[in-house]
């Protein structure tokens, strides 16, 4: 009989990973402009047709996952970039040539490529998209060190994280 009390006081420890969830599809999120993001790209987005599916269809080609692909593609018609940098297995493709950028890092590329690259972030407005942040080591660091800087929104999906630099809003740090 004791044998299962002690099960079910172990049963919060197991359970407590799935618990920690800070912001549940966007409710408790009190900025309306990364609310938006989460709710009307990140989580409902759209879809896209047309000429509006070219950042899905690249980043399938470099080997991003689908539901990545797709949710960067409805953040990227969302916010209206005009530029899209896509670094990748040691290439850079660049598309249009307006202000705001979308740059993305995908799972291939090298975290000395992100380090290289990292202390242009803040000068330029935009996002920074870091697909498979903890893959490495190296990625990992480099990521909490960019969240840690304090210039920018910073939105984590476990999957991929989002650098929002020159926003205009004060800087946060955001889990969903």
């Amino acid at each position: 009989m004791m044998d299962g009390i002690f099960r079910i006081g172990r049963l919060p420890v197991r359970l407590a990973p799935y618990f920690r969830l800070r912001h549940v599809r966007g409710h408790g999120i009190h900025s309306p402009f990364v609310y938006g993001i989460i709710r009307n790209a990140l989580i409902f987005g759209k879809g896209f047709s047309g000429d509006k599916d070219i950042l899905y269809t690249f980043l399938r080609t470099v080997g991003v996952s689908r539901r990545t692909a797709m949710q960067l593609q409805n953040l990227h018609n969302y916010c209206e970039y005009g530029r899209t940098v896509i670094h990748y297995d040691q290439r850079t493709e660049i598309r249009g040539i307006d202000s705001g950028t979308l740059r993305v890092f995908a799972g291939s590329c090298t975290a000395d490529t992100i380090e290289a690259l990292k202390d242009k972030f803040g000068g330029e407005e935009g996002t920074v998209v870091v697909i498979s942040p903890r893959s490495r080591k190296e990625r990992a660091e480099i990521c909490k060190e960019l969240a840690h800087r304090g210039d920018c929104i910073t939105i984590d999906n476990r999957g991929y994280i989002l650098f929002i630099y020159k926003s205009g809003r004060p800087p946060g740090h955001y889990k969903i």
